[in-house]
């Protein structure tokens, strides 16, 4: 991650796009990625000339500064696919998976870098959240509980324990009230159509 000097706590959100920023993202994206409907595979935008990269950084920037994202970005091609597993014929055994363009991925790449940088650097991110974090694991937490677990034990004393899997928690959260959430926090989003 980062290290960030920040005299304004909004400073790493809110910055322009540097041609630095933008290659170390392209340098980390994955080939054989199905595109969206622009037809824009990762391996043209890896193996783009340098002037071209400066073209994106361009964009980006005008798409940062105005809040406007190309149509082609938030257009998605559903496919299902099938899970291997149950009857063919349950749409149950099934997921659904979005095409969609690599460049507007590459952008929110970026987007998302800024913004768990930022929650990082502000202590947002409580240590409780510990999955889809880079440098934590659910693991820690498993080693957490089976320490208590031990502890209850030896003492004889009574321990409970409530695991819940919420199905398809991510699409119930909602979004107006994720946005109020940060409104609170006083985040100061320069152009809140891009986050």
């Amino acid at each position: 991650m980062p290290e960030i000097q920040m005299q304004n706590t909004n400073e790493i959100i809110n910055e322009p796009f540097t041609i630095e920023e933008i290659k170390k993202h392209i340098s980390s994206l994955k080939k054989n990625k199905s595109p969206g409907i622009d037809h824009i595979l990762n391996e043209f935008i890896k193996h783009c000339p340098e002037t071209l990269m400066y073209v994106i950084v361009l964009i980006f920037n005008i798409v940062l500064e105005t809040g406007l994202i190309p149509s082609d970005w938030t257009i998605g091609i559903i496919k299902a696919l099938y899970k291997n597993k149950g009857n063919i014929n349950d749409v149950n055994n099934y997921r659904g998976i979005t095409l969609l363009s690599c460049i507007g991925k590459l952008f929110t790449s970026v987007i998302n870098t800024r913004l768990y940088t930022y929650l990082t650097h502000m202590n947002i991110l409580g240590s409780e959240q510990a999955g889809f974090r880079p440098n934590h694991s659910t693991l820690d937490h498993i080693f957490a509980l089976q320490i208590l677990t031990n502890f209850y034990i030896q003492d004889k004393k009574q321990l409970f324990c409530a695991f819940v899997d919420y199905s398809k928690a991510f699409d119930f959260v909602n979004r107006t009230y994720l946005w109020q959430k940060t409104t609170i926090r006083k985040y100061k989003w320069q152009n809140t159509k891009c986050y």
